[in-house]
């Protein structure tokens, strides 16, 4: 099959944590990668920006990123509403330019819904989508984030009419088909999995000699710095294990260490006498994470929501315990006193009372781990391609 995958706002070869690349942009790489590995041809298209080729790159045979230039280089994310015609326009004449026979569109949050609702109208192929987050279900479990006036209408607007919804969890699917009111027949629910290739346990005292970290207890968190991540919950855990731990929680994303996200998250940090415990790292490159993820003794999420929580199953692959806001795809990954710690309500106290249960009992973190790792190992990439792509070729015929 020859797929286009729309990727509007961000590009899959972005840095992990940093503006607007995290879980999806993971999802992307290695859904591409896979579906080479199966033989298929596809073409990513998405914005241009910096630290990146602003032209094709072909980075496996049959893999074409294509960046093109929309308003300026620091265009807002949200601002790029006014620019998917434009973006559309752009693909259209790229694909007839090349000659380029296409079977299917495969969009990725609701910006690029309604560029892959475009093409296909003008191909006239199957359009499938995943949103990877939506706007009631951050309202619903952030209600202080302010979102683009047009994006719920247009969620709507792009589920109605695309063929198929692709969720990455059965709550997703849920949501989806209760706050949208949209028919349970046009969701199909396809879990992502975790590379086993680049996520696995590495020694912990080399990981931490790698790192360059003391040998103390340390506790991780990775994503985005973003108020749908629950920083402030994971601040206030901070402050409550200080009382009774001598550790470091590590934070890793959110751009460089100058940029504007992790300068005002510093200034938090030293209002709440925590500069002793809470270490910023920035971002760092997606090859090195498992260094982290290894060298720790617990792996920590505060999400207020997450589709599925991608993070949580690389920690799982190096083995590493975690624990985690018992919201979205979450459940669907994380077994409660089982493969880590599921924490209801946000609350700060349960998750410093439960890191603290794994920072202090050495038996009880191992065993977490080993099952972590049992669970990550049944979770594998090509085999959830593979059903996806068996799909596609069907709704194709």
């Amino acid at each position: 099959m020859n797929i286009v995958i729309v990727s509007m706002h961000s590009c899959p070869m972005g840095t992990p944590g940093s503006s607007d690349v995290g879980g999806m942009n993971i999802y992307l790489y290695n859904l591409a990668s896979n579906l080479v590995q199966l033989g298929h041809n596809v073409w990513i298209f998405t914005k241009s920006h910096e630290g990146c080729t602003y032209n094709t790159q072909e980075y496996y045979d049959q893999i074409k990123l294509v960046h093109f230039s929309i308003g300026e280089s620091k265009t807002d994310k949200s601002d790029l509403f006014n620019y998917t015609e434009e973006f559309s326009n752009l693909i259209f004449d790229f694909v007839n330019i090349n000659s380029l026979e296409i079977d299917l569109v495969y969009s990725h949050y609701w910006l690029s819904g309604i560029v892959g609702q475009k093409l296909t109208q003008l191909f006239n192929i199957p359009h499938f989508v995943t949103f990877h987050t939506m706007a009631k279900t951050k309202s619903k479990y952030s209600p202080n984030n302010l979102e683009h006036p047009q994006r719920e209408v247009n969620e709507k607007m792009v589920m109605e009419s695309a063929d198929f919804i692709i969720a990455l969890s059965n709550t997703e699917s849920i949501d989806i088909r209760d706050m949208y009111q949209i028919s349970q027949k046009k969701i199909m629910v396809f879990p992502p999995g975790v590379d086993l290739t680049s996520f696995s346990p590495v020694n912990k005292s080399l990981a931490k000699q790698k790192l360059s970290m003391k040998n103390e207890k340390n506790v991780l968190f990775v994503g985005r710095i973003d108020p749908i991540k629950g920083i402030e919950i994971l601040l206030e855990m901070a402050k409550i294990l200080k009382v009774k731990f001598q550790y470091k929680l590590l934070i890793v994303g959110g751009g460089s260490i100058n940029s504007k996200e992790l300068i005002e998250l510093k200034t938090k940090i030293c209002i709440n006498g925590l500069s002793n415990y809470v270490e910023l790292i920035g971002s760092v490159p997606h090859q090195q994470l498992k260094f982290f993820y290894s060298a720790v003794d617990v792996f920590v999420l505060t999400s207020f929501y997450e589709s599925l929580g991608f993070v949580l199953l690389e920690s799982m692959a190096c083995a590493t315990p975690v624990v985690a806001s018992n919201v979205g795809g979450i459940p669907t990954i994380v077994q409660d006193t089982v493969n880590g710690f599921l924490i209801d309500g946000n609350n700060a106290e349960s998750f410093a009372e439960k890191v603290g249960e794994l920072l202090d009992n050495n038996n009880l973190n191992n065993k977490m781990g080993l099952e972590g790792l049992k669970k990550a190992r049944s979770m594998s990439w090509i085999n959830m391609t593979t059903q996806m792509v068996d799909f596609f070729e069907k709704t194709i015929k």
